[in-house]
């Protein structure tokens, strides 16, 4: 019978038996037609013996990968076999940074699950690398904060070389999806350290700031705003900002919390400031212009600033609200002076 079999049985003395009458390595470290060999199956299914008799083994390799490029840490790690991670953790040539086909660590697939013993007993290793990116660039960070596992999240966080900001193939931070999430702990966690950035955008050029402006996270809203680095005017594609984005979806208290930090409707560099304010000035007279218009999408690109403006201060019911109206009036007579 081979050794993979046996493991299979969880034949102990059978496992033991055949390691005494086979040394050659190839024996030992058989693999089957999907690449998998006696010490990921026993890893897999929690054979926690077998494993003690695979690993005293010295032709033993603990890290060759089946056909997926899982290995028996990946294994036992995705599989929460806690006492088969300590017993591979302590194999001196193990190494804790290998990635599947896929790219993700033993560490990236526990921060997925959720398996908070694991991940410290894989951050307690001192190889660890905590900022490697799967092929969706995702990191253990990420993963977590997606996943919403604060504990994971608080692990990682210790870790002095944590990279905070590293963005996935959209784009998306740690602190993005906390937002998105309205996790208002994890956004406290990533909020707290040194090296956040609070301004950087994804594949849309939306910031966490955006996406808690349009989805109207008012706690996780005011402390981004708190930040000293907070940029609140950032556009996104469409040349939406979170006042924008707050403005068309009526959330009164979102504006008048963007409208305290500084926030307006008018790009940094925009050119067109005298031309709003002759709008603010004149506004009644500019209606029969723009009324032809259905939507925002239709105004003319070059008047974006003047059409968002008209649709704060005119009689467009199902659009804006008319508090929203009122204080965005208000708002930029005061920005002005035009009284």
């Amino acid at each position: 019978m081979s050794l993979i079999s046996l493991v299979k049985k969880n034949n102990i003395d059978g496992v033991r038996d055949f390691l005494s009458e086979n040394k050659l390595e190839n024996e030992i470290n058989l693999q089957n037609e999907y690449g998998n060999n006696a010490l990921m199956f026993a890893s897999s299914y929690n054979h926690i013996e077998i494993v003690k008799l695979l690993l005293e083994n010295e032709a033993i390799n603990a890290n060759l990968p089946d056909y997926d490029g899982d290995t028996a840490l990946i294994e036992a790690s995705w599989n929460g076999h806690i006492e088969i991670v300590v017993l591979l953790l302590k194999v001196e040539t193990i190494n804790v940074n290998l990635q599947n086909n896929y790219g993700r660590t033993a560490l990236i697939c526990v921060s997925e699950f959720g398996n908070i013993e694991i991940v410290k007993l894989l951050l307690e290793h001192e190889t660890i690398n905590v900022n490697l990116q799967d092929h969706d660039r995702d990191t253990a960070l990420i993963i977590a904060s997606k996943n919403e596992h604060i504990e994971i999240v608080i692990l990682l966080l210790e870790v002095k070389t944590i990279n905070v900001n590293l963005q996935n193939d959209y784009g998306k931070t740690a602190l993005m999806y906390a937002s998105n999430n309205n996790n208002i702990e994890i956004i406290k966690l990533l909020l707290e350290h040194e090296t956040i950035d609070v301004n950087l955008e994804n594949g849309y050029n939306e910031t966490a700031l955006i996406f808690a402006s349009y989805k109207n996270h008012i706690e996780i809203i005011k402390l981004l705003l708190e930040h000293e680095s907070i940029n609140v005017n950032l556009q996104n594609d469409y040349e939406e900002t979170a006042l924008i984005l707050a403005s068309k979806n009526h959330y009164i208290k979102v504006v008048k919390l963007l409208l305290a930090k500084g926030a307006t409707t008018i790009p940094v560099n925009s050119n067109y400031s005298d031309d709003i304010k002759k709008v603010l000035t004149n506004w009644k007279t500019y209606l029969p212009k723009w009324n032809r218009f259905k939507t925002f999408r239709y105004y003319p690109k070059e008047f974006n600033e003047i059409a968002m403006l008209w649709l704060l201060i005119c009689k467009r019911k199902n659009f804006v609200s008319k508090d929203i109206k009122l204080l965005m009036i208000e708002y930029f007579a005061e920005s002005w002076k035009l009284n």
